[in-house]
């Protein structure tokens, strides 16, 4: 998993990249963790392309929103604040004030990876761009 550190920062930020995840048909369950926000040590924001599904987690669980198709590649905005994100893929809002998976204060960290032991699946971003959004 390669991460990019950052200062701690408590404000509006967007993480965008190009993404794409080619998942093993042997092993379907497996995929990606296309976007991870981290903050004091807990996961703050925490996507997923994982069983044929975008998904994130509530704090409680995974939500699965929409399907996503093995070998596509898409967009990917993530717009989040404090305790909320937006998550975009393709321009398309399917996560909508999605609550954090843990409170946190600030972020810190920003990390790309693939979730579990994803033996077969290949996983792709490009174009990677964090920003502050300052009002």
């Amino acid at each position: 998993m390669q991460k990019q550190c950052i200062r701690p920062y408590s404000g509006k930020f967007s993480v965008e990249c190009d993404f794409q995840v080619n998942f093993n048909p042997e092993r379907p369950s497996e995929g990606a963790t296309p976007i991870y926000v981290h903050g004091g040590g807990a996961y703050a924001i925490s996507t997923f392309a994982m069983s044929g599904q975008w998904g994130y987690h509530n704090g409680k669980q995974i939500v699965y929103v929409a399907p996503v198709e093995s070998g596509k590649n898409y967009h990917l905005k993530c717009i989040g604040d404090t305790d909320t994100f937006d998550l975009y893929v393709d321009g398309v809002l399917l996560m909508d004030d999605a609550p954090f998976r843990n409170k946190v204060e600030s972020v810190n960290k920003i990390a790309f990876g693939t979730g579990g032991e994803p033996v077969g699946t290949e996983v792709f971003w490009d174009n990677v761009e964090i920003k502050a959004i300052l009002d």
